[in-house]
């Protein structure tokens, strides 16, 4: 997905502030990028869906995949 031309500019910024170690919580992330929490909860999932992102057990956290 990151060398696809139909990966987002946003979703690519949103993944680069992903942290490999520590979690970073939705409503963390959607202020950091100044987007919508759900639009912010999308692209996280779909980060999730092509196996870059995982996510908590509630849904809440995310970080990269290593």
């Amino acid at each position: 997905m990151l060398k696809q031309q139909d990966m987002t500019y946003t979703a690519n910024i949103l993944y680069c502030c992903l942290s490999d170690k520590n979690w970073k919580s939705l409503e963390y992330l959607a202020g950091l990028m100044q987007i919508s929490i759900g639009r912010c909860q999308l692209i996280l999932t779909q980060l999730v869906m092509a196996g870059l992102a995982a996510e908590d057990e509630s849904g809440e956290n995310f970080k990269r995949r290593q």
